[in-house]
């Protein structure tokens, strides 16, 4: 097979595909990540390194290969070689998509590059330099498009049913990755009713049948390491009814997607959906290079109608109605998670390039070169970063440095958490004189009893605080958690990233050097990532405000998470907490209204609905003598809270000292509208309607 160029001189396919394997290897390696990265990293190369269970559907086909990689390469860090692991996936899906490329006709310069701007679009590069599944799912996507392609074009009936037959094992094997590669299954169906007189007989469909379920045996490795008790064991599925809810996802909702609570299904709803899928489409490739995709794949269907179709149907099953169907909340968690799914789409649109360079012939060149151009600016600064990123590894090494020798450590939640402690502990063997439990009992080991999972809420809660109570006085007891009361009747004291109950040693924490750096992070564009990193100065801050008091220090570090995590969801709730802590100590217990001011002014800079602040800002602009602030400060207030009583009650208050009664009268009245149970308020009202009087 070779590719022929304008001289007319043949190029050998094999010396095109080793020349590209190099090149494209190289490119992506010296950018992969050296170490753990944010979100399930740690828990794929823990479930890889030891041949643990992930979570739901547990991913068994990307374990195997995964563990099989690093037994093959068996130097360097575990976690090193599972991120070079995705590189290799990657590479091999940009190869077989330059091998399909030439088979439909493409010159190789252009193919090249074509390739080269699938290769650097955001999600599949970001995907290609970390510890993911998606670079093991887009490589078995496009191998199954492959052999799609080759069913388009067959007229033999006995190629047919080998290639049929082929789909079907590779189709179910690779299910054993990810579920979402059952939307193949349509244009496959559809390929198979247009060319059904190919195949006549109803045993060719029961050995696709039987093809299939051979592929779906990899899930007989669940049932087969469960018994084993590896160090993650999720869904311990040594029953069949427990490996069916694992391999459906029970546990999670089957075809849930959401995070929290989904929004209502409407049709303006789906309208936003819509035009936040076409967003963030434009941050996988740039708009001119989707443009001309979309028009070259309206080319290529003139053509080769049967495969363009398919594609077409895929895109829209797995673009936007995919995105429709999951009906995440409109925030900006469930946009960063939503991300990996957009290399799906991309594919697909890619192939539009083939029309297109149909369409321009001798012009493809210039256009597709600064299309790659454009895909390398677009994502070069967001996918480097993680080159030079240790921010899960510093995490996880801090938590392992705080605990006291023999300590056990109970975590409250959080991925980061669990998979760079699982990383760290189970693969590379480091505080193995420590235990580590999830509160959840699905993670770690359990030690809650058997019974726990099935126990109420308020049964759960008493189990857990009879356990780690029951730890306290055998051993160091250490929390990961948000919850201050997370175990009632115990002194917690911060320690880094921890808490530890009733501490023996009273002596202040020094935080590991090696998390210093982590402080600084390089920048970065994915949400889970600005969600870990903006946690490393909001605990420094945090720790000089509760342990030395040092208020402006603690300031500037909240400030720099603020920064970082600008869209962070669990910063927003938990630094509106620690300003209001922060602010009501110096508001009404040390009577510094200066740094209460500067305190409420920079919570209301990062959230500027948060109520607290914006209306003790005024009480301390208030309390200074500056009453014009104040005032102009409360009706802020009262305009942005329409419903809140608190602000209108001060502003009645700060003319009641001015004794401007028309004004105190219509504000009190004003509080009874918003709040008819205000005690307060109905009794001045009453003393200020007799001092008009008078």
């Amino acid at each position: 097979m070779v590719f022929k160029e304008k001289e007319g001189v043949a190029v050998k396919m094999r010396w095109v595909l080793l020349i590209s394997f190099v090149l494209l290897f190289q490119f992506y390696l010296q950018q992969a990540a050296p170490t753990l990265t944010a979100g399930d990293s740690g828990e794929f190369q823990t479930a890889a390194g030891t041949l643990s269970l992930a979570h739901a559907p547990s991913y068994p086909l990307f374990t195997l290969l995964g563990h099989s990689f690093i037994t093959m390469i068996p130097f360097g860090a575990v976690s090193y070689r599972m991120n070079v692991f995705s590189v290799f996936l990657s590479v091999g899906t940009l190869l077989l998509f330059l091998s399909l490329l030439h088979k439909m006709g493409m010159t190789w310069v252009p193919a090249w590059l074509a390739t080269g701007i699938l290769g650097t679009s955001s999600s599949f590069w970001f995907n290609s330099l970390i510890t993911e599944v998606f670079s093991l799912h887009i490589f078995w996507l496009t191998l199954l498009i492959f052999v799609l392609y080759e069913l388009t074009q067959t007229k033999e009936a006995k190629k047919f049913v080998v290639y049929s037959i082929l789909f079907s094992f590779v189709f179910g094997l690779g299910l054993g990755n990810h579920h979402t590669l059952v939307l193949v299954l349509v244009p496959f169906v559809f390929i198979l009713y247009r060319k059904r007189h190919l195949i006549k007989e109803l045993k060719i469909y029961v050995l696709l049948f039987l093809f299939w379920t051979l592929g779906m045996s990899v899930y007989v490795m669940l049932p087969v390491r469960t018994v084993k008790n590896p160090p993650l064991n999720w869904g311990q599925p040594n029953t069949l009814y427990k490996l069916f809810r694992v391999m459906t996802r029970k546990d999670y909702g089957t075809f849930s997607l959401a995070l929290g609570e989904a929004p209502q299904r409407t049709w303006t709803h789906s309208a936003q959906h819509l035009v936040r899928f076409s967003k963030q489409l434009g941050k996988e490739l740039a708009w001119p290079v989707l443009l001309v995709m979309i028009i070259g794949l309206g080319w290529g269907f003139r053509e080769e109608g049967l495969f363009y179709s398919s594609v077409l149907i895929l895109f829209i099953l797995s673009g936007p109605l995919f995105y429709m169907l999951a009906n995440l909340p409109f925030t900006s968690q469930s946009e960063g998670i939503m991300g990996r799914f957009f290399i799906m789409p991309t594919l697909l649109l890619s192939f539009g390039l083939v029309g297109m360079s149909r369409l321009l012939k001798k012009g493809a060149i210039p256009v597709f070169s600064f299309f790659l151009f454009l895909g390398i600016s677009q994502t070069w600064a967001g996918a480097r970063a993680h080159r030079f990123q240790f921010l899960l590894s510093d995490y996880g090494q801090a938590m392992l440095r705080t605990m006291a020798p023999g300590a056990v450590l109970f975590l409250d939640g959080g991925d980061d958490a669990f998979y760079s402690l699982a990383m760290l502990h189970f693969v590379k063997g480091q505080r193995a004189d420590v235990s580590l439990h999830d509160r959840g009992g699905v993670v770690f080991q359990n030690p809650y009893g058997d019974d726990f999972r099935s126990l109420t809420k308020e049964e759960k809660e008493k189990r857990r605080h009879h356990t780690e109570g029951a730890a306290l006085p055998i051993r160091p007891v250490y929390y990961s958690s948000m919850n201050p009361n997370v175990l009632p009747g115990s002194q917690l004291i911060q320690r880094g990233f921890l808490m530890e109950a009733n501490p023996k040693n009273p002596i202040g924490f020094s935080w590991p050097h090696a998390i210093l750096r982590s402080l600084y992070p390089l920048h970065v564009n994915d949400y889970r990532t600005r969600a870990l990193a903006c946690f490393f100065p909001y605990m420094k801050g945090r720790e000089l405000y509760e342990g030395k008091g040092d208020v402006d220090q603690s300031l500037r570090y909240l400030r720099r998470s603020q920064a970082m995590g600008f869209d962070v969801d669990w910063l927003k709730v938990n630094l509106g907490a620690a300003y209001a802590v922060m602010g009501y100590r110096y508001l009404d217990k040390e009577k510094d209204f200066v740094i209460a001011e500067k305190i409420y002014r920079q919570a209301i800079e990062f959230d500027e609905r948060n109520t607290n602040a914006q209306s003790n800002l005024g009480v301390a602009l208030e309390r200074q003598g500056r009453w014009e602030e104040a005032e102009q400060q409360y009706e802020k207030t009262a305009r942005l809270f329409p419903d809140l009583a608190d602000p209108v009650f001060n502003l009645a208050v700060l003319f009641w000292h001015r004794k401007e009664w028309d004004r105190v009268i219509s504000y009190f009245e004003e509080v009874l509208k918003r709040n008819p149970s205000h005690a307060a308020a109905r009794a001045y009202l009453e003393q200020a309607r007799l001092r008009q009087k008078a």
